[in-house]
């Protein structure tokens, strides 16, 4: 059995990472890779080209918007 790449948030540094994440107990092996910096930008780029907000439910039951608007200076 092998290990998927996965990218997910680790709960206690807050940070967005991706690695190897073992399928039958669903925890990571191996190293992973903070791509915090890099995910927040490549979602608000995709938000940004699509023109549009995204919804989507968190882990506490409630769901939440992300949206991209210009910040003037």
């Amino acid at each position: 059995m092998s290990n998927p790449i996965k990218i997910g948030l680790l709960p206690i540094t807050k940070q967005i990472v991706v690695g190897r994440v073992n399928e039958k107990t669903g925890l990571w092996v191996g190293e992973r890779t903070d791509l915090t910096n890099d995910a927040v930008i490549a979602v608000g780029d995709y938000l940004l080209a699509a023109k549009h907000s995204m919804e989507f439910p968190s882990l506490d039951g409630k769901r939440y918007e992300i949206l991209v608007r210009e910040v003037l200076a």
